[in-house]
């Protein structure tokens, strides 16, 4: 699940799975304080990391100024093309995958992965996807989450993949709605069973009204059309005092648990 670490970047099931296989004196990425961490983590998009086994990650960048941290640590390389980190982005999205379905596999455990719409729109991700759900018979306790985004392409291929896996039980979450895009439209056609609020507008709920009067919208509509809402960065009691009385149904954050290390479940 998605949470927040002390520094306030952010971290989802992707990204604790990852961070967490590494025993953390040994991961020398552990100190960079890696912000917007999912399959791949960057800072500034300029230096992008990701896990490829319990033992191997790899590291490049197209900046400069990161040089020392990617000779140490990995591959740098200014001539990368889009395609050529596509490929490398795609062939960590499908090893996380894996192993996230190998280690629920059987457990009975609800959990969620996060993808990004150009994820979904892969064909070899999306194909790659649906047969390991398949395989590891995951689909009635996947959610997977989506992050809401401007202008997307080819609707109609991402409302076709989510048809196939809402018919093999999966659930399909709508992450860091409240603020940018947040299309009411684009929650109906997805078929979202879960809207889950964006954590800057939670954090500001005792703070501003706009806030408040934003989350109050979202949660009067999400239960018109009969999708639950999750609330994000519950960091404490009065923000979760506030969300309980909004009838938000359910929430996340350090208030409840911090993100653990994959042999402590």
């Amino acid at each position: 699940k998605t949470g927040q670490k002390p520094d306030g970047s952010r971290i989802g099931l992707y990204s604790w799975y990852s961070y967490s296989l590494f025993k953390e004196e040994k991961n020398p990425l552990a100190g960079f304080g890696v912000v917007d961490l999912t399959l791949t983590g960057s800072l500034g998009d300029k230096l992008t990391f990701g896990l490829l086994s319990e033992n191997e990650y790899m590291i490049f960048s197209t900046d400069e100024k990161y040089r020392d941290i990617v000779e140490k640590y990995g591959e740098y390389n200014f001539n990368i093309t889009d395609k050529e980190r596509d490929n490398i982005v795609a062939e960590i999205t499908k090893k996380v995958v894996q192993k996230s379905f190998e280690f629920f596999e059987g457990k009975n455990i609800e959990f969620s992965i996060n993808l990004s719409i150009s994820d979904i729109l892969e064909k070899d991700i999306c194909d790659f996807l649906i047969q390991k759900i398949c395989e590891h018979d995951v689909g009635y306790f996947l959610t997977i989450e989506i992050t809401e985004s401007e202008g997307v392409e080819n609707i109609e291929e991402l409302v076709s993949f989510i048809k196939i896996v809402k018919n093999l039980g999966v659930k399909i979450a709508i992450d860091d709605f409240g603020t940018g895009y947040s299309n009411f439209s684009y929650l109906v056609k997805l078929q979202a069973d879960f809207i889950k609020l964006d954590g800057s507008i939670i954090q500001d709920i005792n703070k501003s009204l706009s806030a408040k009067a934003v989350v109050e919208a979202i949660v009067f509509f999400a239960k018109k059309v009969g999708i639950k809402t999750v609330a994000e960065f519950i960091s404490s009691k009065e923000i979760f005092k506030t969300c309980k009385e909004l009838e938000i149904d359910y929430f996340q954050g350090y208030l409840f648990d911090e993100p653990k290390n994959i042999k402590d479940i």
